[in-house]
């Protein structure tokens, strides 16, 4: 909540100066990094049940994001006019404005 409020307090404070800085929090997702793996071959005495079962449930439900489809997704949200805005990219508006940037961008 306070990197939220921060967020939308720095960003409104630079549209407000007509700055040409963008100031965004970005919620990806879980990302599918060797982390995750790691997290899932642990053993559940280790990790813990509730670690072992989310993890293992968002691999199984396929809820894992690709590093490298996120990593673009917050480069088209940098490259966007967003400012002091908190944006998760699983929101579907917010999936449609990237698509629209990204499709510019090929």
């Amino acid at each position: 909540a306070a990197l939220n409020m921060l967020t939308s307090a720095v960003g409104a404070g630079m549209a407000e100066a007509d700055a040409d800085v963008r100031v965004n929090s970005v919620a990806p997702g879980v990302i599918d990094t060797a982390m995750q793996t790691t997290i899932r071959q642990t053993p559940v005495e280790k990790a813990g049940e509730k670690t072992a079962t989310r993890f293992s449930g968002l691999h199984a439900d396929g809820k894992l994001r690709d590093a490298q489809s996120a990593g673009r997704k917050v480069a088209a949200i940098a490259l966007g006019e967003w400012r002091g805005e908190i944006l998760d990219i699983r929101d579907e508006d917010t999936k449609a404005k990237i698509a629209a940037l990204l499709d510019g961008l090929d």
